[in-house]
């Protein structure tokens, strides 16, 4: 094994399980905002999701992002030297990608949510015009 300060490892191992950790909760934002995708017959407008689940949905792709930058600048002599293979090269742009996806991704669900909603106010305002309490 290589001689590195034990403090690498710490800091390694965190990342790690903040990682592991965030993409967990990441896939249960994702489980839990499945139901804005479905037909309107099912979509369950009235029962909102969880702030807690729109800071993951948002943290994810941010964290990824802030790793992918921190990885890149750490590794930048390299990259500068041509001393990369094209594997690395490959990983940091699916990584940018999947980063940048992720997060248009849950601000379009934020929109559509609004949409779907305001659509859904109007539709009863118009049913309602008729009705006499």
């Amino acid at each position: 094994m290589m001689n590195v300060p034990g403090n690498f490892n710490t800091i390694m191992y965190t990342i790690i399980v903040v990682l592991i950790s965030i993409s967990a909760l990441n896939i249960l934002y994702h489980i839990k905002s499945f139901r804005f995708y479905r037909r309107k017959e099912n979509q369950r407008l009235d029962k909102k999701l969880h702030k807690l689940f729109w800071v993951i949905g948002f943290a994810f792709p941010i964290f990824l992002f802030v790793l992918l930058s921190f990885s890149v600048y750490g590794n930048s002599a390299r990259f500068a030297s041509g001393l990369y293979s094209a594997d690395e090269l490959v990983l940091v742009v699916i990584l940018f990608v999947v980063s940048i996806v992720e997060f248009t991704e849950t601000v379009q669900l934020q929109k559509r949510i609004k949409k779907l909603r305001e659509t859904r106010d109007i539709k009863m305002e118009i049913d309602d015009i008729g009705e006499f309490n």
